[in-house]
């Protein structure tokens, strides 16, 4: 399921934001960090939910994030934007479908 970019704030936006229940990454959102200051792509991943790999509403990983200037505050205000975004969309865990 293909959803909106998604702005944090003047400096960094997600996009090709991607929520997977099916396949290898089913309970996982894919998304870019895309870094406006130095216009650079960074490939991250949130965990919605995957009990067999550890918490739910998580960020997994944002590749190269310890380039993204004051990535702590920016890596907080991200994972509420997806938990808020998960939240929208009313999922129910069960949808996940794990092959």
């Amino acid at each position: 399921m293909v959803l909106n970019d998604i702005k944090i704030n003047d400096s960094i936006e997600l996009s090709n934001v991607e929520l997977y229940k099916r396949g290898d990454l089913s309970g996982y959102i894919s998304f870019i960090t895309y870094d406006k200051i130095r216009y650079r792509e960074h490939e991250s991943l949130f965990r919605v939910y995957d009990p067999s790999n550890g918490k739910e509403n998580t960020i997994v990983s944002i590749d190269y994030g310890y380039e993204i200037e004051n990535i702590i505050p920016i890596f907080n205000k991200i994972k509420q934007s997806l938990i808020s975004l998960v939240n929208e969309l009313n999922i129910d865990n069960n949808e996940f479908v794990f092959e």
